[in-house]
């Protein structure tokens, strides 16, 4: 079941244009960069480039931050937008990492 929602998920991805639709679905779960890469894509996707949000151009600078300071400015825009109540990392990193599972 959860193989094929996942596959769902990479086909809606396809359909949006998402330049790595087709990674693994296990570094879209996990915390990591593949992870923090498709987050900013998507909430950018949503906010446009008129969001006060976008001036910071997380999309040019986002490899050059930490890890703990792009996990805190997602978990920043995902309270913006309404999808947590709080600025909530753990949310945004998720539980475990692919690495484990290796």
């Amino acid at each position: 079941m959860a193989a094929r929602q996942m596959e769902e998920i990479q086909r809606k991805l396809a359909m949006l244009n998402y330049s790595k639709a087709n990674a693994p679905a296990r570094s879209f779960l996990f915390a990591g960069m593949e992870r923090y890469a498709l987050l900013e894509w998507l909430f950018f996707r949503l906010l446009g480039d008129k969001s006060p949000l976008s001036q910071q151009s997380l999309q040019g600078d986002a490899m050059d931050r930490d890890a703990t300071a792009r996990i805190q400015y997602l978990a920043e825009i995902a309270k913006f937008l309404g999808i947590t109540t709080i600025i909530d990392a753990e949310a945004i990193q998720g539980r475990g990492s692919y690495e484990d599972l290796v």
